[in-house]
């Protein structure tokens, strides 16, 4: 009887993960922590060396606090002086040498990766067409158009245009529970 009761538990127990895992990734989005990359500037002797480095520490701290639970809102201003010097780096290296085209690939590329996480897919598509045409490698480019449009469509299709939400499940019921007035809000 208990190694029936225990196999019937497992069975149960993995079919209810199973359905979760579907229903979060055909519905929703995953909790996920990540590392991803991101482009510095390692010579000591290059003028823009600590402003980069401030920027990108700035930057760092506020997407470490970032969690799914707690809405994004206020973190695009907390990120604007860094998105600012990002793009008047752009400005100072306009020329075609490859030292000025790497630093403009570095600002776009860290760019579209910000905006992915700002959940912006407009922006990140800006920033992934500027990867393609700024012709340092234009391969990342088409990478983050094809995750812009994904976020974009999955944005669409799930009618919610931001992937850091809180989420109670105690407030939802089924359909046979009878719903208490008293804890609705």
């Amino acid at each position: 009887m208990s190694v029936t009761r225990d196999l019937y538990r497992n069975a149960v127990t993995r079919s209810m993960h199973t359905l979760s895992d579907r229903i979060t990734r055909n519905f929703g989005f995953d909790e996920v922590a990540v590392n991803d990359y991101m482009w510095i500037i390692d010579s000591r002797k290059h003028p823009e060396y600590s402003a980069w480095r401030n920027a990108f520490t700035q930057m760092s701290e506020v997407l470490y606090n970032m969690d799914a639970n707690t809405p994004i809102t206020g973190v695009r201003e907390k990120l604007q002086p860094v998105i600012s010097y990002f793009e008047g780096i752009r400005k100072r290296y306009t020329s075609t040498k490859k030292h000025d085209r790497k630093i403009r690939y570095a600002t776009y590329f860290n760019l579209a990766v910000l905006y992915y996480y700002l959940d912006d897919p407009q922006s990140m598509m800006r920033e992934a067409n500027g990867l393609v045409l700024n012709d340092y490698d234009s391969r990342d480019g088409k990478g983050f158009e094809e995750t812009a449009a994904w976020l974009k469509n999955q944005f669409q299709q799930n009618n919610i245009y931001t992937r850091h939400f809180p989420v109670n499940p105690g407030s939802y019921r089924g359909p046979l529970e009878k719903k208490d007035i008293s804890s609705i809000n």
